[in-house]
């Protein structure tokens, strides 16, 4: 059900959904933006690290209602001068993403130990979604993909770390499939709109 306050914000033709996606090199971000908002994805092209961050639009349907999305990209460096540039980037943001290499365990240290209370400090009450990428890579199903290596931790680990580290979910994902992809920026988008239940009640909304 739909607040009368999102539905003002809704009408609002000015309104944007800022969602802003962060996490170390080679966790798949920059992909996963690019899939979403310009449904373009190249499986033999090398994406290179964020070194400054890129905004893209998308527009989305919630309840009959075209909104634009902000997909903002942020710079994947650590360390405290690119810290108080994405501080200011933080500013009125609705949901954050946080991506983590199903392929890399590192990316998952730098979420737990970096992002997750680097956005704690600066945005304590906004939602965040943790998203384990590159599916394709580790799951075991000739239709996602067949470069299959064993993945590092289990789903329900990674649901308990993000429960642990009070993310408001956590979603697979795969460039390849515009199902998880789509899955994983509409739970953001609900998040953003406070819309986003565990029991699942928040599908009863029209989004996307």
């Amino acid at each position: 059900m739909i607040s009368n306050e999102v539905e003002m914000l809704l009408n609002d033709p000015d309104f944007k959904i800022k969602i802003v996606m962060v996490g170390s090199p080679n966790s798949g971000k920059t992909s996963l933006a690019t899939r979403f908002a310009k449904c373009e994805f190249d499986m033999n092209k090398s994406y290179e690290h964020s070194t400054d961050t890129s905004i893209q639009l998308a527009k989305i349907d919630v309840n009959d209602k075209q909104v634009t999305t902000e997909i903002w990209d942020c710079i994947s460096e650590l360390g405290v001068a690119h810290e108080e540039k994405r501080r200011l980037q933080y500013l009125n943001t609705m949901a954050f993403i946080i991506c983590v290499s199903l392929t890399d365990e590192s990316t998952l240290e730098d979420a737990l130990h970096y992002w997750i209370p680097e956005i704690k400090k600066y945005s304590p009450d906004t939602p965040i979604v943790l998203c384990g990428s590159k599916l394709d890579l580790v799951k075991n199903d000739s239709s996602i993909g067949t470069q299959n290596q064993n993945r590092y931790t289990t789903y329900e680990h990674m649901v308990h770390q993000a429960k642990r580290s009070k993310c408001k979910t956590y979603v697979e994902t795969t460039c390849i499939s515009d199902v998880t992809v789509v899955q994983l920026f509409a739970t953001a988008i609900q998040c953003a709109l406070g819309l986003y239940k565990d029991d699942d009640s928040s599908k009863k909304c029209s989004l996307m």
